[in-house]
């Protein structure tokens, strides 16, 4: 590669394989390549994993590249009408795609990363369900997805149908994972990604389905914790003719009865003098629950 700066690119691209053999196939055209095995052993026999390859093929058109042994990870840019045929063993178990037309995937492998962006016309073909984990993809147009074995399953996607889905989206920033979901039934299914606040990626289902179990778990916590306590929670019962929930509240205050004493409780099992600060922390602790609802 004569340009020392597309020769720096292609090195940060491979990150921390830059101490590693790379394998790169750049600007080639109607080609077929059985990619050489640059794995070394080590003076006492034993596998040199810095001689283990990361595959980088770019801008190549009309070719088909043979991976039949291990290689650390493969990156795919700007190809175009490329086959990639893997059935040695991916080290990180991670391919990356970007830019590319009319690409295909045969996987041979265990693929459990597998990220395509900015891309169209990608096929993707898993031989088997065991190799399969999912497909986290941005900016894709037609992309089909088959898992091969006991039961096929095909699944065809891409931004157009993603947008009927969720009218809202965005190419540039929303991202999509393609997996099997237990609760979704034993097919595959698409969802739209997340980021939550400690930057793990998830899908809008998953962040609503956690929300909801946190706060079955908080609501259970104070219900062990009064209980433990030997505490009992009572609500306020009315004194006198019923009050509506619009009402003046009968305790002067100028609020509306459902603002003010409607749901006021009182506490039986604490001594006096704690019974003002508990009340305050069952309140306070009420609130998150409601508003994590």
């Amino acid at each position: 590669m004569k340009d020392p700066k597309e020769a720096q690119r292609i090195q940060a691209m491979m990150g921390n394989a830059r101490e590693q053999n790379g394998l790169i196939h750049s600007n080639e055209k109607d080609v077929t390549v059985e990619c050489e095995d640059k794995v070394e052993l080590s003076a006492d026999g034993s596998l040199d994993i810095k001689t283990i390859p990361t595959v980088y093929i770019k801008n190549c058109e009309n070719c088909v590249y043979k991976l039949k042994h291990r290689v650390n990870k493969v990156l795919v840019e700007g190809c175009k009408d490329v086959t990639v045929i893997i059935d040695g063993k991916i080290m990180t178990a991670t391919i990356e795609a970007w830019k590319c037309e009319g690409v295909k995937f045969e996987l041979g492998s265990d693929v459990k990363t597998m990220q395509v962006d900015m891309s169209k016309n990608i096929d993707i073909y898993y031989t088997q369900k065991d190799h399969f984990a999912s497909v986290v993809w941005q900016d894709v147009e037609d992309m089909k997805i088959t898992v091969d074995g006991e039961n096929k399953h095909v699944l065809e996607t891409g931004f157009d149908q993603m947008k009927a889905k969720y009218p809202d989206s965005n190419p540039q920033v929303d991202q999509y994972i393609v997996r099997y979901v237990a609760e979704l039934g034993d097919e595959l299914s698409v969802e739209r990604c997340i980021r939550l606040q400690n930057g793990f990626l998830s899908t809008e289902r998953e962040a609503a389905d956690w929300d909801k179990r946190n706060t079955l778990a908080k609501e259970r916590y104070m219900e062990n914790f009064l209980k433990e306590a030997g505490i009992t929670l009572n609500k306020k019962k009315a004194v006198g003719p019923k009050v509506g929930r619009n009402d003046a509240c009968p305790c002067g205050s100028g609020k509306k009865y459902k603002k003010c004493c409607m749901n006021k409780k009182s506490l039986t099992g604490v001594a006096e003098d704690n019974a003002e600060s508990l009340k305050t922390y069952i309140d306070e602790a009420s609130k998150s629950t409601k508003k994590s609802k």
